[in-house]
């Protein structure tokens, strides 16, 4: 064969393999482009100061390393995320306790916080008292208010912690 015939070919099928790839690309792009006109929508929602956003989490802690808590959900134990908790944050030890049963450990009348709550004709109350982040230990349940920052990390700015199981209340 000869050498000019088997360039054109070589040539001719780079063309079509280019084209076929950027014909690919094209598509792609048409299939990706709303999903990135939503995601430009909700940076420049989140990016807007005058916004005030208000967002929680429950679960359990998993894990506490610096100022960090990696938390899974009471109900999707297999999902996990990691929340870090700024230094000026408020941390409240929760508990709740039988009205008849007395303060718990560590508690006393000037903590009792909201209205007695009843349940299967038992009147609960409940409790909270400052505490640093340091006691925030494995297992415990966590409610955290938290503030969603523009490079989509969570920081958390007021955690509610009581020991895993110590409650018939939901936080």
């Amino acid at each position: 064969m000869n050498k000019k015939v088997i360039i054109v070919i070589i040539v001719v099928i780079l063309v079509l393999a280019g084209t076929s790839y950027y014909v690919g690309l094209s598509e792609e792009r048409k299939r990706v482009a709303p999903e990135l006109e939503k995601l430009k929508k909700i940076d420049s929602i989140i990016n807007f100061n005058s916004i005030q956003w208000e967002s929680y989490m429950v679960g359990v802690v998993k894990e506490v390393v610096d100022r960090n808590l990696t938390i899974t959900g009471f109900e999707e134990r297999e999902k996990e995320i990691t929340v870090s908790i700024r230094a000026d944050s408020h941390i409240f030890r929760v508990s709740y306790f039988k009205q008849e049963e007395g303060f718990p450990e560590g508690f006393s009348e000037e903590d009792i916080v909201g209205e007695p709550y009843i349940m299967d004709g038992v009147t609960y109350l409940s409790a909270e008292k400052e505490v640093s982040f340091e006691d925030i230990k494995t297992g415990d349940e966590v409610f955290v208010r938290f503030d969603l920052k523009p490079d989509y990390t969570l920081e958390g700015n007021l955690v509610k912690v009581r020991e895993k199981g110590s409650s018939p209340i939901e936080f």
